[in-house]
């Protein structure tokens, strides 16, 4: 703290004050400089408290208690669309007769396929991104059937990336009202009484949500001769997150 290049840290409060008011203006200003009382603070201090002024001394009035203390507040997740992986079915296994591995990702991604990540586009009977024939955009793997164990056949190729197409979006408002005030004075039960409710409100608008790991990401079979069966539910959501869901509270402390 400096005035005209001089340190005003080490001074007196009045002192500070009185380099204060000579730089705002009486009247005419938006600056408004107040005086302060010398004398009499007890008693300037009692008149407060009777009076119930603010700032001086809270108020225990039934309006105050229910008017006030109100607090809201909210989260708003919001998300363009989750990635997911498409497979192929295959007939038999790769690498070996009964290795497990049954499925295998495409080979590549044509152009052409539709990129809407609403929950609309993956609610609908065929997702029309795809048109009931995913096959069409997303090329089948070439593989060999696994010889019989412990003979093995050469692994296929590793197709296209994890995490290659987008799903359906999210969009989820919570949201938090609660209600704290204390309670007027009763013998017995202490100055400090209080009573709070809350509610919890998650997916406040009631939005549908589509649960990604529902989508159905086969997109048919394919045997080792390249003959491809397409699955026209490719890209079908078959289930939905949770609705509105409100969580009620209420405590009593003293």
């Amino acid at each position: 703290m400096a005035f005209n290049g001089g340190d005003l840290r080490y001074l007196p409060l009045i002192d500070r004050k009185q380099r204060l008011r000579s730089l705002i203006p009486s009247k005419g200003g938006r600056l408004l400089y107040c005086d302060h009382v010398e004398h009499y603070g007890e008693r300037l201090f009692q008149l407060a408290c009777e009076q119930d002024l603010e700032g001086f001394r809270g108020s225990h009035s039934w309006i105050e208690k229910v008017a006030g203390g109100w607090s809201l507040s909210g989260i708003w997740n919001l998300h363009s669309g989750f990635p997911w992986n498409p497979y192929y079915n295959i007939t038999g296994n790769v690498y070996y007769t009964g290795s497990g591995y049954g499925q295998l990702r495409p080979a590549a991604i044509l152009p052409g396929a539709g990129t809407s990540t609403s929950n609309k586009t993956f609610e609908r009977t065929i997702n029309p991104n795809y048109g009931g024939n995913g096959t069409a955009f997303l090329t089948p793997p070439t593989y060999a059937s696994g010889a019989a164990f412990p003979a093995t056949t050469p692994a296929p190729l590793p197709g296209i990336q994890r995490n290659s197409l987008n799903g359906p979006g999210y969009d989820d408002l919570d949201a938090s009202l609660s209600k704290g005030f204390g309670l007027p004075r009763i013998r017995g039960r202490g100055e400090n009484a209080r009573f709070e409710i809350r509610a919890d409100v998650y997916n406040l608008f009631n939005k549908t949500n589509l649960n990604v790991a529902s989508l159905d990401a086969n997109l048919g079979s394919v045997t080792p001769t390249g003959i491809v069966t397409p699955n026209g539910d490719f890209g079908v959501a078959g289930s939905a997150l949770g609705s509105r869901t409100v969580q009620l509270q209420a405590r009593f402390s003293f």
